[in-house]
Formats: C-alpha cells, sequence, structure tokens
C-alpha cells in the first residue's frame, strides 16, 4: 500500500481541503474578532502612515481611517491580509518535494511580500475613495479580491519554481538546521 509520502499530489490536495474546512469554520468574527483586532489596528495604522506619505490626509480612529472629506475605509478582518497569508502559508507547508529549509525560506520571502502588496492594495483604496468614490466598491470588491488571489498564486507558484530549480535543490545552506516542517 502506498503511503501519502509517496503520493505528493495527494498529500498537497488532502493538506489544503483540510485547511480550506478549518478556515471555514473558523475565519469568522465570532471566533477570530479578537484574534484579528490587533492586527486590524495594526493594518489601518500602516496604511494610514503610507496614505500620508502619498500626500493624502487622514486620521485614524481604532480600524478606521477617515479623510477630511468625509471618505472613510474601515480596515476589516478582510483588508487584513490574514486569510491570504494563510492559504500562502498552508501551500508552502503542502508542497511534498520542498525541503524544511526551503518551505522556511518561502515563508521569509513570501509573506513580507504578500503583506507589503496587501498594504498597497489598502492605500490604493483609500486614494480611489478619495478621488473617485463611486468606483470604490469596484475596486474593492472584484478587481483586488482577484488580485490578492492571483498574489497568493504566483506567489506560491514562484517559491515552487525555485524549489525545483538552481544548485539548492538537493543541498541544506550551512546555519540552517531548523526543522520548520518535515520533508
Amino acid at each position: 500500500m502506498t503511503s501519502l509520502r509517496d503520493r505528493p499530489q495527494v498529500r498537497f490536495v488532502l493538506v489544503m481541503a483540510v485547511f480550506g474546512v478549518v478556515v471555514w469554520m473558523v475565519f469568522r468574527d465570532s471566533v477570530m474578532g479578537p484574534v484579528i483586532a490587533p492586527l486590524r489596528a495594526i493594518t489601518a495604522e500602516a496604511t494610514l502612515q503610507l496614505v500620508r506619505a502619498t500626500g493624502l490626509d487622514g486620521l485614524r480612529s481604532a480600524s478606521v481611517i477617515v479623510h477630511s472629506s468625509g471618505f472613510a475605509m474601515e480596515i476589516t478582518r478582510g483588508c487584513t491580509g490574514f486569510a491570504g497569508a494563510a492559504v500562502l502559508v498552508a501551500g508552502i507547508i503542502a508542497y511534498h518535494p520542498a525541503a524544511s529549509y526551503q518551505r522556511l525560506m518561502g515563508l521569509l520571502v513570501c509573506l513580507p511580500a504578500f503583506v507589503s502588496i496587501n498594504l498597497v492594495r489598502m492605500t490604493h483604496l483609500y486614494h480611489l475613495g478619495v478621488a473617485k468614490s463611486q468606483f470604490f466598491h469596484l475596486a474593492h470588491t472584484v478587481v483586488w479580491q482577484v488580485g490578492m488571489m492571483m498574489t497568493v498564486f504566483c506567489l506560491w507558484f514562484a517559491w515552487v519554481r525555485w524549489t525545483e530549480s538552481g544548485p539548492h535543490r538537493h543541498t541544506r545552506p550551512r546555519g540552517i538546521t531548523t526543522s520548520l516542517v518535515t520533508s
């Protein structure tokens, strides 16, 4: 009988399916609200700093950013990027052919990249809300939602390509002895 270790595609699908069920059950305000609240405030503050750096004014109260024109944008749990980052982490962990250090490198590179892109998204949405509020809803619920899904996929795919190419493929760099996830 073959084990999951011998069938990496099945293992990947199973890990992602289990992850999907867990997220579906847990990622609700009633369950995750208190856990995500600090992340909402951090995301709002980081967005506000980027907004100010790009020349717009704004004030923050908890997780709401308000412009002097009256436009206000609330950072909800979905705006934090938490779910997308969790999918990215699950994909990196579920990808069986990767060694532990490759997974660690994937997390160390892909997560900050994803968070940065999410902050660009939030800053863009604020600018759009101030300048052309009639397009905010479409950009928020369609354009950027698809964009963030594609970001998760592209970051994961680029990481997979990196794990399957180059001299690092079968060797572990010196100094990395951690076993984040066993291969």
